[in-house]
C-alpha cells in the first residue's frame, strides 16, 4: 500500500475534523468511522508527521493484525511492543492553562516513541492514564493554527466524561464543538454556505491536499 503524504489541516478544516495523522480507507472495529475518501490501498499520512510514517505505519498494521478482543488489553500490547525501555526524555515544551485545566505542549514524537504510541494530537486524563490529573497534552508537532480547536475538542471532552459521559459519546460533542471552532477560523464543511464550490469534486480536493507520495 501506498504512503500519500497530505496538507492534514485542509483536510480537517474542510472535509473531516477526526482525520487522524495517519488514516486508510480500511474500517474496522477499532475506527471511529471509515475514510470514505480515501481510496482504496492507500494511506495518507499528514505531512507534519512524514518523519513518523514507518513507525505509526508499523503500528496500524499490528492493530489490525491483532485479534485481541479487549480493546485495553491490546494497547498494553502495543505499548510493551513499540514503546522505548529505560529513561523518558523531557517532552514538555510548553506549560499554560485554559478554563482550569493544566494546558501541557508536549513533544509528540517523545511521547510516542517511550510513553504510548497512539498518542496523537492532544489527549487528556480521563482517556490516558499516563496524563497526570486534570491536564491536557497537546502535541506540538501540529500546525499552529489546529492546536486552539484541538484544545477544544479535548476540554469539552473532558468536561463531558468527568460528568458520566462516556468516552465515545464524549467524543461526537467534541467534534462537533470543533468544527464550530474551525468555521470561526475560515473552515467550512459540506452544506455550508461558504464551502468552496472547488471542493464538491473530491479529486480537486484530493489533488489540493496531495504533497507527494511514497512508493
Amino acid at each position: 500500500m501506498r504512503i500519500h503524504y497530505v496538507n492534514g489541516f485542509k483536510i480537517r478544516q474542510f472535509l473531516d475534523p477526526d482525520f487522524n495523522v495517519l488514516e486508510t480507507s480500511q474500517a474496522g472495529a477499532l475506527s471511529f468511522g471509515s475514510k470514505w475518501y480515501i481510496p482504496n490501498g492507500e494511506w495518507w499520512c499528514d505531512e507534519r508527521f512524514a518523519d513518523e510514517a514507518p513507525f505509526l505505519l508499523a503500528v496500524e498494521r499490528a492493530l489490525w493484525a491483532d485479534a485481541t478482543p479487549s480493546f485495553a488489553l491490546l494497547r498494553k500490547k502495543i505499548i510493551r511492543r513499540f514503546t522505548v525501555p529505560g529513561p523518558i526524555p523531557w517532552f514538555i515544551t510548553k506549560r499554560s492553562r485554559h478554563q482550569q485545566k493544566q494546558i501541557i505542549s508536549v513533544d509528540g514524537s517523545i511521547v510516542r516513541r517511550h510513553i504510548d504510541p497512539q498518542f496523537v494530537m492532544g489527549g487528556h486524563d480521563l482517556v490516558y492514564p499516563y496524563i497526570p490529573k486534570n491536564e491536557i497534552w497537546i502535541d506540538a508537532k501540529l500546525d499552529p493554527r489546529e492546536i486552539p480547536h484541538v484544545l477544544a475538542h479535548e476540554s469539552l471532552e473532558r468536561d463531558l466524561m468527568s460528568k458520566g459521559k462516556s468516552y465515545d459519546v464524549a467524543h461526537d460533542w467534541a467534534t462537533a464543538a470543533e468544527k464550530e471552532s474551525r468555521r470561526a477560523a475560515g473552515g467550512a464543511y459540506l452544506g455550508d454556505d461558504n464551502f468552496p464550490k472547488k471542493y464538491k469534486n473530491l479529486k480537486t480536493f484530493i489533488a489540493d491536499i496531495h504533497v507527494r507520495t511514497n512508493k
